[in-house]
């Protein structure tokens, strides 16, 4: 069943898990994350909060393009300060970024890190501690999904995996696949995750084939085939591949998707699969709905 009958409800996420809706292609593509600590509550959308007015969601850097997040304040700061956490690619993998910002000179940290395209030097603090990040959407105010079972996962995580930073953020997209996180340094989007998960991909305790039903993408690819591509050569290979930082995806003019890292290169073929709607939570019939794809792998072949 893709649909609801006129008079049912149900949340999108528990719609999701029914259809067994795959996440593959779905996750945030960037090459900087900033995460800027922004007091609750939190308005839809985040950005019509009063610390974040006049930024953009998603803007462009000189290395490529950079998502905002709002997050859950620490205790500590000053009055009249801010703080953020800036991730970004580099050659020899993610490089995590403290700043602190007063409030009135946001705008210019952002113009900053967008000339940079890596941090923002002149509000640079330190660099972030090394540590397994989980940015989890816990936005209710955006949906019900992200709010409730993302809300569970992120309370559940800080008490039985202390050893991860758990940072509770706004809106990541696809609350149809809450409880929904982006964790570094691996630089992954994933969908319905567990605390046993979270663990996992910490401490690299699975297989990735056995996570990669979970796996939304890479920040690193497109979205679409390049991530369910990059998803599969990942699954093959195994947790290297994540240290490898030479990797390249890129969509062909045949459609084949080319993708390269550890000196090696792959042939990976994805096509488009079903069409599948995102339903709107707790209305009748699901309505209004989103439209949807899915992309179903073909196969992947090493040269």
């Amino acid at each position: 069943m893709l649909t609801l009958e006129p008079n049912e409800v149900m949340h999108c996420s528990h719609f999701a898990r029914s259809i067994d809706l795959s996440p593959a292609g779905t996750a945030i593509a960037a090459s900087v994350i900033a995460v800027i600590e922004t007091p609750l509550p939190w308005p839809k959308p985040v950005f019509d909060h009063q610390l974040l007015a006049g930024l953009s969601g998603t803007f462009m850097t000189s290395s490529g393009p950079c998502r905002i997040l709002a997050s859950v304040p620490r205790p500590g700061t000053e009055t009249g300060q801010t703080r953020a956490t800036t991730f970004w690619r580099s050659s020899a993998g993610t490089v995590a970024s403290e700043h602190v910002i007063a409030d009135d000179l946001l705008g210019g940290f952002v113009a900053e890190l967008g000339r940079t395209g890596t941090e923002a030097p002149t509000f640079l603090t330190a660099s972030a501690p090394a540590a397994n990040w989980s940015l989890v959407c816990t936005q209710g105010s955006h949906d019900i999904c992200c709010g409730g079972d993302g809300m569970r996962h992120a309370v559940a995580v800080e008490q039985v995996a202390p050893d991860i930073e758990l940072v509770r953020v706004s809106h990541t997209g696809g609350h149809r696949f809450a409880p929904t996180a982006l964790t570094f340094p691996s630089g992954r989007m994933w969908a319905f995750l567990t605390e046993q998960d979270q663990a996992a991909i910490a401490e690299r305790s699975v297989t990735t084939a056995e996570l990669a039903p979970k796996c939304r993408g890479w920040w690193g690819a497109a979205r679409g085939a390049a991530q369910v591509a990059e998803i599969a050569v990942w699954s093959h290979v195994g947790w290297e591949w994540d240290d490898a930082f030479d990797r390249q995806v890129r969509v062909g003019e045949s459609g084949m998707v080319q993708v390269s890292g550890m000196g090696r290169r792959w042939e990976v073929e994805v096509v488009k699969g079903r069409q599948v709607p995102s339903i709107a939570c707790n209305k009748p019939g699901g309505l209004p709905a989103k439209p949807g794809q899915e992309w179903d792998l073909v196969g992947l072949r090493e040269f």
